[in-house]
């Protein structure tokens, strides 16, 4: 693995797709910060176009290449990349704070403890979910709180060490499960004991709504949500899942038993296909 330069204490790890992605990226805000380099992690076709000049040109931007695709693989990609002691996951919609980004280096610093330390965003100036008002294990973050993939900051050696990835078979780009790739990672961290923390850090903007949020109520999202709640609550997801179809049905959304059954058809496929069964 190559060296990094010691003056860089935080990566921003930016995972896209395509030559739109790229474009993305380039046009979104990338403030320069001592000691942040911001690493592209490019999902590039073979006959893609070049990296942007406004990219190409900054000694504080890398952009690397690769043929692989779908969001999680990109991820674990841009983990093993990763060479500062400190890394953020990004997207390429997103605006970066100058401001936050040096906080949260600070904010690493006064908890060594803490192995992955999620961060804040807001969306159209405003917080879309609970945050807590100091740095928490998320074990007692504030109902309500779930994780974004962009406010995930980590320590790469000693998520590494730990084997956590992304599960490959969630996230956009996957064969069946659109999203829910960043939860998972999160509950994979907590069952290998590595700290999870929670702080009140806001890194950045973005202002379009999230995968989970623009699809809550399409058949791809409820199969998703069935798998990750089988996941995470194995005695007890299907009262929970129960729970959720009546919200939904009296919402407005999906009727109770149409989410029953897209949510048990993602149980299905994920003990079909033995999703959560590591291969490596």
């Amino acid at each position: 693995m190559n060296s990094v330069s010691q003056h860089i204490a935080l990566q921003v790890l930016v995972c896209t797709i395509g030559d739109e992605g790229i474009a993305r990226v380039a046009s979104s805000h990338l403030p320069a910060v001592a000691g942040v380099e911001y690493v592209v992690c490019w999902q590039a076709p073979t006959k893609s176009a070049p990296v942007p000049r406004s990219l190409a040109g900054r000694g504080d931007v890398r952009v690397l290449r690769h043929s692989s695709s779908g969001v999680s693989r990109n991820r674990n990609f841009a983990i093993g990349a990763a060479t500062a002691p400190l890394a953020l996951f990004g997207d390429d919609d997103v605006d970066y704070s100058a401001q936050g980004l040096a906080c949260l280096i600070e904010t690493a610093r006064s908890l060594p403890d803490a192995d992955i330390i999620c961060c804040r965003h807001t969306r159209c100036g405003l917080f879309p979910k609970p945050y807590p008002e100091s740095a928490v294990t998320v074990a007692h973050a504030p109902r309500g709180y779930y994780t974004t993939s962009f406010e995930i900051a980590f320590r790469p050696e000693r998520v590494r060490r730990a084997g956590l990835r992304f599960n490959e078979h969630f996230g956009i780009g996957a064969p069946f499960f659109i999203c829910g790739e960043e939860v998972l990672f999160v509950y994979d961290a907590r069952r290998a004991s590595v700290g999870v923390y929670v702080v009140p850090v806001t890194v950045c903007v973005h202002d379009h709504l999230t995968t989970g949020a623009r699809d809550l109520n399409t058949p791809d999202f409820i199969k998703t949500n069935g798998a990750v709640q089988a996941r995470l609550h194995p005695a007890t997801f299907l009262p929970r899942l129960m729970v959720h179809a009546w919200r939904s049905s009296r919402s407005g959304g999906v009727g109770w038993r149409g989410y029953m059954n897209h949510a048990l058809r993602g149980v299905f496929y994920a003990c079909r296909h033995r999703v959560f069964c590591r291969k490596d």
